[in-house]
């Protein structure tokens, strides 16, 4: 059996400012958090099954601030890749 997993990545220029906005605002849950220097950096979030990564943007990536990717991940099942 094959697995297909997805999420949306967004690029945000405050990672702590989105998180406050998606929780507080909009509902969402916060489900993991890597922080950076004592705040967040990158984090997930969720909502009735939806899942969300929030992915602050740094110098060198400034531009891809508003923007946005899909994460997949295949899970190929018997095909020596998973157990």
């Amino acid at each position: 059996m094959n697995n297909l997993y997805a999420r949306s990545v967004f690029f945000v220029k405050d990672a702590e400012r989105s998180l406050r906005f998606y929780s507080e605002t909009l509902g969402f849950s916060l489900d993991w958090k890597y922080e950076e220097q004592g705040r967040a950096f990158v984090l997930q979030v969720s909502l009735l099954g939806f899942e969300l990564i929030l992915n602050q943007t740094g110098p060198q990536t400034e531009d891809r601030a508003g923007h946005g990717r899909v994460f997949s991940w295949l899970r190929l099942r018997g095909a020596g890749l998973c157990g």
